[in-house]
């Protein structure tokens, strides 16, 4: 399972300061927008939410995301509309300067950089057939014009939640004048754009003016009007946010609405499409007023193709059929895959009880080595001992007399050898207090206390910091528990500050916070394999030891007894 999260593919990537990206697919295919022809310069809106981008991830205001071309190293004009990481939300515009038709054309977003600036300004958004776009910020106190030529309206206007970030909100009595300079003209083309809710679906109203040009709603109906002439759409509308479009190009006049033509006029309406207003006009009293609300209101001078209008339908409207956001990507030497996303999750407190864990893994893999150490050589000496008692048959106490340095070099491991040396040491002193005289049971049993004293050393030798091992085994889950708890709470209180309740919120805090409870099992199953394993051996040295003592002083008793008789022959013969 750790091999597939690590195993993540590699990414050629832009600017190794920035931590993610992703790729954002533009799919003009019939499975997308359905557009067969080329777009250049197309503006296109990326709309991000909690289920397809972590907010946490990048800067509170966004200012930290760039985007890229194809070739992952041109850097892409952009504007953010809106950004807030508490709602989840966010409308970013990025100017693609060459959308293929019938075709998957990808972008790069890059974000988390928290030392990065706002990015610098590397051309226009939109392209310069646009005459004014008006998205009706929510600072703004009247319409303010998005592109170069500032054509900023005048009327104030309310301003409320809109399609796209926010909109302006008319109560059916308000009409905005826009500037002369936004005026078009027929023989060159001109096309206005709008997304629009009414108040009311059977509603009638007036969209935008300019000239004899209308485009209005009659009962819920959209149309455009020229010259007296009038065309509807022949489906009215349902009353949610719509997407209007009416292109003039000569005598021609279309009326898309969201993305398709729905009605077509020729009319020899005049050439100048002067004096424009939204929601109504100041000098024809007799169009009625529009109530509802409206967003993204765009001018150009130019017809936009079919193809465009239809894209910009797509790339804007619910779901955005045009755009698709890939998975969150990190370069390839961010290394350790999933892990790295749970890695920079990780809390101060998570990290303390994590730092805690380390300690206590290396003490127990240095404890486990020494004994595991210890105990092997302890084991090897003994058999080696064991071999040069079993051979040697005469006096028991000339056994260490006729060993070599190399010998008893390879002998001092042994528990055997050392307890050999206590009851030598021990049967060598008595006799030189007695005079040689027969061993008494009062003696022996003083050679058995000695013998089982050193068996008790030895046993605490075997044992010694075994103690760190239980530590580890029964207080690390604990402790990586205790960190985990602490990491849920951190993360819900976090998402309750925030009011932000989604799972791309809470999975990063929650796969920290079991990183914990990870890192404790990781000290204690290793741990209770060691101990369970080095405790083993220590029962098996123990035991055979403790019957090397039997043995050692039954041998003892034997000996002696031998000794006094050929003593005791000696002494008759002479």
């Amino acid at each position: 399972a750790a091999a597939v999260l690590l195993l993540q593919p590699a990414f050629a990537w832009a600017d190794k300061d920035w931590q993610y990206r992703k790729e954002v697919v533009i799919d003009t295919t019939p499975s997308g927008a359905s557009v067969t022809s080329e777009l250049r310069n197309f503006p296109v809106l990326i709309r991000l939410d909690s289920s397809s981008f972590t907010f946490d991830d990048a800067k509170a205001d966004g200012s930290d995301i760039r985007f890229y071309a194809s070739d992952d190293k041109t850097a892409l004009p952009f504007r953010i509309e809106s950004f807030d990481a508490k709602t989840g939300l966010a409308a970013i515009w990025v100017a693609v300067p060459d959308v293929q038709g019938s075709a998957q054309t990808k972008i790069y977003m890059y974000f988390g950089n928290k030392k990065a600036g706002v990015a610098p300004v590397s051309g226009p958004v939109f392209d310069p057939l646009y005459k004014a776009i008006y998205h009706f910020g929510l600072a703004e106190k009247t319409p303010v014009d998005d592109t170069t030529n500032r054509n900023d309206a005048t009327a104030p206007v309310a301003v409320k939640a809109g399609w796209i970030g926010q909109g302006a909100s008319f109560d059916g009595n308000t009409v905005v004048t826009l500037p002369a300079s936004v005026s078009g003209d027929a023989g060159a083309g001109f096309t206005v754009e709008a997304w629009i809710k009414p108040h009311e679906a059977a509603a009638s109203g007036t969209v935008f003016v300019a000239g004899n040009l209308v485009v209005g709603l009659d009962k819920g109906q959209a149309y455009i009007e020229a010259a007296g002439q009038r065309a509807v759409a022949p489906t009215a509308l349902t009353g949610d946010w719509t997407y209007l479009a009416a292109t003039v190009s000569g005598q021609t006049i279309t009326l898309y609405v969201n993305g398709l033509p729905a009605a077509t006029l020729t009319s020899p309406q005049s050439s100048q499409l002067a004096n424009t207003s939204l929601a109504g006009s100041p000098s024809q009293t007799s169009l009625p007023k529009f109530a509802g609300e409206m967003d993204e209101v765009r001018l150009s001078a130019s017809a936009r193709p079919a193809a465009y209008v239809r894209a910009a339908f797509a790339a804007e409207g619910a779901g955005g059929h045009l755009t698709h956001v890939g998975p969150t990507e990190q370069p390839a030497d961010a290394g350790f895959g999933y892990f790295g996303i749970i890695f920079k999750s990780i809390t101060l407190d998570a990290w303390v009880v994590i730092a805690i864990l380390a300690v206590m893994a290396v003490v127990s893999w240095i404890v486990m080595a020494a004994k595991a150490g210890y105990a092997g050589r302890t084991a090897r000496a003994n058999r080696a001992f064991l071999a040069a008692y079993d051979s040697h048959k005469g006096d028991v106490l000339a056994l260490e007399e006729g060993l070599s340095k190399r010998d008893r070099k390879e002998l001092e491991h042994s528990s055997l050898f050392r307890l050999y040396q206590v009851g030598a040491s021990e049967l060598t002193a008595r006799q030189e207090a007695l005079g040689g005289a027969k061993l008494s049971q009062e003696n022996l049993e003083a050679i058995r206390a000695s013998l089982d004293a050193t068996l008790v050393e030895e046993n605490a030798k075997l044992d010694h910091n075994m103690v760190l091992l239980t530590i580890s085994i029964a207080g690390g889950p604990f402790i990586g528990l205790l960190g985990t708890v602490l990491g849920v709470m951190i993360t819900f209180a976090s998402i309750a500050a925030a009011g932000d309740v989604n799972i791309n919120a809470i999975a990063p805090g929650i796969a920290a916070a079991l990183l914990a409870t990870v890192a404790g099992l990781t000290v204690a199953i290793p741990a209770l394999f060691g101990y369970n394993y080095i405790s083993s051996r220590n029962s098996t040295i123990s035991g055979q030891t403790q019957i090397f003592g039997d043995r050692l002083l039954t041998r003892f008793a034997e000996w002696q007894r031998h000794g006094s008789a050929v003593d005791a022959a000696i002494a008759a013969a002479q």
